[in-house]
């Protein structure tokens, strides 16, 4: 046609490849999102009603910062996760000869974890059953090249107790108690030689509580003016009391119990709506939020004004579930630097807020989980949680106060519907308390 423009085509192609270049990512990210959003799991869980568990601390430390004088643990007490010995329980008296020799054949023996007593199944650090009036142990400790300055041996020990290295006796204490430090220097540190040491204990029962758990430390030099055991015992008792402090400043003597109540999850059912108490229970809130459902994904998760230590948030993945339900969550744990509003004005959180904002967390949270799905509802059955993380306070929060170490374990136990007698009576026992 006369006077028809002739269009080039090639800049508008160009212009549509552009444009799919950046729509197609766009498109494949939205629908990621929408899927990940749509997998989520509702709980299974009565209207109402509320599901209990049985929770196992394996290991709950608020310890206070490392001084100049370090400890390096060579062997966990039962806080800490325990440790494996060989072991003999048997009559006063019945003890092999010369079971304290490194030479001596303890193949036969049994291997168990401390701590070792008779309220196994009924404390939960205690995990080897001990019922007999004596109890000997023995393990092998390497301690490689380390040349330590003293030996800290803390022990829990009802009753009196020996311990030897290499076959010399380097303690005898017919005391008792729990979180006992003995202190080796001089002919006794001379029986700890590098590399590999046989250490054997005996621990007797005369009456009353039962029970034996040790740890062994090294403490590779000591601060100046630090030389006796007394000197050193003042700079642990003092570490300990800055733990303590915290421990103070942080929790209190409550904690609720185990339990996940329908009326404290979302519209969705899929999460837990109310912020935790205290950092004891970041773990239990990440655990039962069921928001990634099966296929896993990324997952952010709020925990708003916890007490003396503001806003904390979790960023971190959830893995895809295996054949048998299982499922990983990894998280940073951090606090944030400045507070949510929550609806109020500047003006209050700086007056009211922020100024008791006195702590800061920066820690890592794993979980492993199983999932128990029925009629496309769903149901945590068990999980195990580790949390670590170092506790800061001061300017900017740059000076450490304390670190934290928690393990804990949940077993599903039973499920009150609608508010059932059991549930009601449990709830009066809490409001008694």
């Amino acid at each position: 046609m006369i006077g028809s423009p002739v269009l080039d085509a090639g800049p508008v192609r160009g212009k549509l490849h552009s444009l799919m270049r950046v729509a197609r990512p766009l498109a494949w990210f939205l629908l990621g999102h929408s899927l990940a959003m749509a997998q989520g799991l509702a709980w299974d869980i009565p209207q109402r009603g509320a599901i209990t568990y049985q929770r196992k601390t394996e290991t709950w430390q608020v310890s206070g910062p490392p001084t100049r004088m370090r400890v390096d643990w060579v062997v966990a007490d039962a806080d800490h996760g325990g440790a494996e010995w060989r072991y003999l329980a048997c009559a006063q008296g019945k003890q092999p000869a010369g079971f304290e020799a490194p030479g001596f054949d303890d193949s036969a023996w049994p291997i168990g974890t401390s701590e070792f007593g008779d309220q196994v199944g009924t404390l939960g650090r205690e995990r080897t059953a001990w019922k007999t009036n004596l109890l000997c142990i023995r393990r092998k400790v390497d301690f490689a090249q380390r040349k330590p300055r003293a030996i800290l041996l803390r022990i829990d020990h009802d009753d009196g107790i020996k311990v030897w290295c290499n076959g010399t006796l380097v303690l005898e204490n017919t005391g008792y108690g729990r979180g006992r430090n003995y202190i080796l220097q001089g002919p006794q540190l001379a029986a700890f030689t590098q590399g590999e040491n046989t250490i054997a204990v005996q621990c007797s029962q005369i009456g009353g509580a039962q029970y034996l758990d040790v740890a062994i430390g090294c403490i590779p030099t000591l601060p100046p003016g630090v030389k006796s055991p007394e000197d050193i015992q003042k700079v642990l008792n003092e570490n300990r009391e800055a733990g303590a402090q915290v421990y103070r400043d942080l929790f209190g003597s409550y904690r609720p119990p185990a339990m996940l109540l329908a009326g404290e999850l979302d519209a969705a059912q899929q999460k837990i709506v109310p912020s935790p108490g205290d950092l004891r229970e970041i773990s239990w809130l990440a655990a039962m939020d069921l928001q990634r459902g099966t296929l896993g994904g990324m997952l952010n998760l709020d925990a708003k004004r916890l007490y003396r230590l503001g806003d904390i948030h979790l960023r971190g993945k959830v893995t895809a579930t295996d054949a048998t339900g299982w499922q990983t969550m990894e998280f940073a744990v951090k606090s944030d630097a400045e507070l949510d509003p929550l609806g109020e004005s500047d003006r209050f959180i700086k007056m009211h807020v922020q100024r008791e904002v006195i702590y800061a967390f920066d820690g890592k949270l794993k979980i492993r989980r199983r999932l128990e799905i029925k009629d496309g509802k769903a149901r945590v059955v068990e999980c195990r949680t580790e949390m670590t993380g170092r506790i800061s306070r001061g300017k900017d929060f740059k000076e450490l106060a304390a670190e934290l170490e928690q393990v804990e374990s949940w077993q599903l136990a039973t499920t009150h519907r609608n508010q059932d007698t059991a549930f009601k009576t449990r709830v009066s026992e809490a409001l008694k308390k």
